[in-house]
């Protein structure tokens, strides 16, 4: 989610800041995002926009971005700045995306090592069970 955020983010204020109306570079950013709930949600914000109402309102009947990105969206709206809001925003994001990756690797890594030991451990038995009956069997 925090991945498809950023990269509505980045592409929106790109677009915004090379002159691109506002409504077309929603259009264009529904089918960048990668994710359905977020291109839904930015397609409600297109219809929306294209009424009158401002992008952080209808960000926040999407109920998908997180406050801090409504907070800074809705600061950049008011003071006119709308891409350096937003580039804050995807520069947020990039520097709390590693560190959320690298917290989901510390916990899946000791439970994928006691996965590989209770499979080998598994196979070992199955191979070394019936040698042992059988050389019990023989004696």
């Amino acid at each position: 989610m925090m991945i498809c955020i950023s990269r509505f983010g980045r592409n929106l204020a790109t677009m915004y800041r090379s002159g691109i109306l506002l409504l077309e570079s929603l259009k264009i950013c529904r089918d960048l995002v990668g994710n359905r709930a977020i291109a839904l949600a930015v397609d409600q914000m297109h219809d929306g926009v294209a009424t009158g109402r401002k992008i952080n309102e209808m960000m926040r009947e999407a109920n998908i971005f997180p406050s801090l990105i409504i907070q800074m969206v809705t600061t950049g709206e008011n003071t006119g700045q709308l891409a350096e809001s937003l580039d804050n925003m995807v520069n947020y994001y990039d520097d709390q995306l590693p560190r959320k990756v690298k917290a989901i690797f510390a916990i899946l890594e000791p439970s994928i090592v006691v996965g590989l030991i209770l499979m080998v451990g598994t196979i070992a038995l199955s191979v070394f069970l019936p040698i042992a009956q059988m050389m019990s069997t023989m004696k």
